[in-house]
């Protein structure tokens, strides 16, 4: 918008000229006066108005000094100001990232490298005191980078190099915490607070797998262990469990054994024989042996079949 007024401006104060050279050249000094006057005005104008305008974007925000004081605050839009007098200091409002390298050492002096990603935004509201205390957006970023590389120097000092490791994915959470207790008086809003990439020394890395290796095959063979524990616990239930059957099952054929024979001496001698040739009926197949040795027993099965 200010070129294109400091063009139509400019064809204006041109045209001023010419009108003045040909008063001259006609010898109209009213004319002429009235020329110079316009073209005065002209490059008046062409200095001041294209440069004092001022267009202001979407997302960001002025601080309008005048004199080289901070006084009032422009949103976006439009504005004219007196190049003199008034200058305009720009901030944007969106989301800033700061990335930063990081050197640090653990509790246990072990060099470590990793990054930060440090996101944030100013506060709208706070840009006059930005600009009062720190004078630009980039003096305060400084600061602010500064800063949360201290803290997250601070925090890995304060911890073990295997407690780093295993605590990787919090990390970003604790420097968070204590990044943004450190920037309260800095103006800004903390959108995001991420640590990447954490990283050791070789030999430490390789000392931390070898490690890492010993255990997994510790507790393999503790598992091993245990499992074949457990398999001979079974296995010895078991037997037990089986004695534990013959011995109640030996005490009970006994026991029966006994009752047996108490209740065998109690009958008479005709009963036993009774018994025992129907034991012996029972236990016959029905053929005839091819041996016999004496009658008595046929004797006694002809006596019987035909008792």
């Amino acid at each position: 918008m200010g070129i294109l007024i400091g063009i139509i401006i400019f064809i204006a104060m041109l045209g001023c000229i010419i009108w003045l050279g040909v008063a001259f050249r006609k010898e109209r000094p009213k004319s002429g006066i009235i020329g110079s006057v316009l073209s005065f005005i002209m490059l008046i104008a062409f200095i001041f108005i294209p440069f004092g305008i001022q267009q202001i974007n979407t997302g960001e925000i002025a601080v309008v000094k005048v004199w080289g004081e901070a006084v009032s605050i422009k949103t976006a839009g439009l504005s004219f100001r007196n190049i003199v007098s008034t200058e305009y200091v720009i901030y944007d409002l969106k989301t800033q990232e700061i990335i930063s390298d990081i050197e640090a050492y653990s509790q246990d002096a072990q060099p470590l490298t990793a990054i930060l990603d440090f996101q944030y935004r100013i506060k709208a509201d706070k840009v006059i005191n930005i600009t009062t205390e720190f004078g630009t957006l980039e003096i305060m970023e400084q600061r602010i980078k500064a800063i949360a590389e201290e803290k997250v120097k601070t925090l890995m000092s304060t911890m073990q190099a295997m407690s780093i490791i295993e605590t990787r994915q919090t990390l970003s959470s604790r420097a968070s915490d204590s990044i943004s207790t450190s920037l309260n008086a800095y103006y800004v809003d903390i959108i995001n607070i991420v640590i990447s990439d954490v990283c050791f020394s070789s030999a430490f890395e390789d000392a931390v797998e070898q490690k890492m290796i010993s255990e997994q095959s510790q507790l393999q063979a503790e598992y091993e262990k245990e499992r074949l524990i457990t398999q001979a616990e079974a296995q010895l239930e078991v037997a037990r469990k089986e004695a534990e059957a013959v011995a109640v099952k030996a005490e009970g054929d006994a026991e029966a054994l006994q009752i047996m024979t108490d209740a065998w001496s109690g009958l008479s001698a005709e009963v036993k024989e009774i018994m025992l040739k129907q034991l012996a009926i029972e236990a016959w197949d029905g053929a005839m042996p091819e041996t016999l040795v004496g009658s008595e027993f046929i004797q006694w099965l002809f006596g019987y079949l035909q008792g």
